[in-house]
Parts: C-alpha cells; sequence; structure tokens
C-alpha cells in the first residue's frame, strides 16, 4: 500500500520500503500463458499467488496477471514493467518465473514465451488491492511496416490525442 512519502510496503514483509515514487517503467516483460483446458482455475491461482511474491520485488514497478476473454477463454498472460535491465533480468530469476517453469508442463498446453519490449508510453492509474481498481482490459498489438517503425514510435510516444488522424499507414 503507498503512503504519502511515495514508499510502498509489500504485503509478506510490512517492514521493507520500496521507493517507487521515482521510478519510470521503461521495460516490459509479455508472457502468454495458454493454460490446459483442465487446468484454467489453477493457471488463475498461480497468478493470484504470484501478486503476493512480486510485492517483494523492488525493480517490479508494474506487476499484472492477466486471463483473456476472448478469443479463447484458456488464454492468461503476465505484463510487467521495470525501471532497469538489471530489474527485468532479476525478475526473470525470481521466484514467480522460476515457479513458472517447474509448473508449466502440467499447467500449460504449450511453454511460456518470454516476450521482452521497451516501454514507449504509458498511463498507470492509481489503485489499491490485487487488482489496483482494474477490472478490464484491451490488448492492441500494432505491427509497423519497416518503413514506418519511427513514425509508429513517435505517435505512441509524444501524441497529444489518440484522437488525431497521423497519416501513418
Amino acid at each position: 500500500m503507498a503512503n504519502r512519502e511515495g514508499t510502498y510496503s509489500p504485503s509478506p514483509s510490512p517492514t521493507t520500503k520500496i521507493n517507487i515514487s521515482n521510478a519510470t517503467a521503461k521495460l516490459a516483460l509479455l508472457v502468454p500463458l495458454v493454460a490446459k483446458p483442465d487446468r484454467l482455475d489453477c493457471v488463475a491461482q498461480f497468478l493470484e499467488a504470484g501478486y503476493d511474491v512480486v510485492q517483494a520485488e523492488s525493480d517490479t514497478i508494474q506487476w499484472f496477471g492477466i486471463k483473456f476473454t476472448s478469443p479463447a477463454n484458456n488464454t492468461f498472460a503476465i505484463f510487467d514493467t521495470f525501471p532497469t535491465e538489471h530489474g527485468r533480468s532479476a525478475h526473470l530469476t525470481g521466484q514467480v518465473a522460476t515457479a513458472l517453469m517447474q509448473s508449466a508442463p502440467q499447467l500449460l498446453s504449450e511453454g511460456p514465451q518470454i516476450g521482452q519490449a521497451a516501454v514507449l508510453a504509458s498511463k498507470v492509474h492509481g489503485g489499491q488491492g490485487k487488482t489496483a481498481g482494474l477490472g478490464v482490459g484491451l490488448r492492441v498489438l500494432i505491427t509497423a511496416k519497416p518503413d514506418k517503425v519511427d513514425a509508429v514510435r513517435d505517435f505512441l510516444v509524444v501524441s497529444p490525442s489518440l484522437t488525431h488522424t497521423y497519416p501513418i499507414i
């Protein structure tokens, strides 16, 4: 839970203070998880338990355990952000990643594909609890034409309004 000083006190150890007030999400991981048909509840429980574990990771800025509602309801994902490569690497060798790799053969119909990404722009509205006030999300994948990569990047980073029309396609 955040307090007035901008520090965070993780659930597992209330005496640990992590300063996240100046942390900027620069790097991310997106890990799609396709559950075996008879393991949907187990994957959901795994992600819910992961929330408690990542509270102690000082370099994990945001961590989301996600269940897609379409096109297939057996797809989940982990999305998390980090200020540095060191933080991302530490997370990849941490408890959640280790448990995921060990549990994957029993829970998933295919191995997790760990996608590393750079955060170009973000907005996260503050909230409390496991869902931080969020209940529904939208995933939009953008694939730029090779000669339009810079234009798409600029659009996402400096766009004053996503409703403005840009001739980039």
